[in-house]
């Protein structure tokens, strides 16, 4: 697949356990059809008076399309510098 990242399930299930440590929700979808062309997305996320910060990547995992997505819930704490997500705890450069 071109310009995505081809992992294990075993390498996706260690990478997701370590990014549980710092975000509110890691999710793995099946296929591609789950985001448009894009390789990657950002968003941001509004539900009721919560904020929250959105990461997708496309992944391909023995040989089979994937979507990887991490939410983080934006609070007084976090919300300085959204753009780096939490660049201080080193998570930033995970789905880049």
């Amino acid at each position: 697949m071109k310009d995505t990242d081809s992992m294990t399930m075993q390498d996706v299930l260690e990478m997701m356990k370590c990014i549980r440590e710092f975000f509110t929700v890691v999710r793995l979808e099946s296929g591609y059809d789950t985001m448009d062309s894009e390789e990657t997305y950002c968003e941001i996320e509004y539900l009721k008076e919560d904020i929250f910060f959105v990461k997708a990547k496309r992944i391909e995992i023995d040989g089979k399309p994937y979507v990887i997505k991490i939410k983080q819930e934006v609070d007084e704490k976090n919300s300085t510098g959204i753009a780096g997500v939490r660049s201080d705890t080193g998570t930033a450069g995970l789905l880049q």
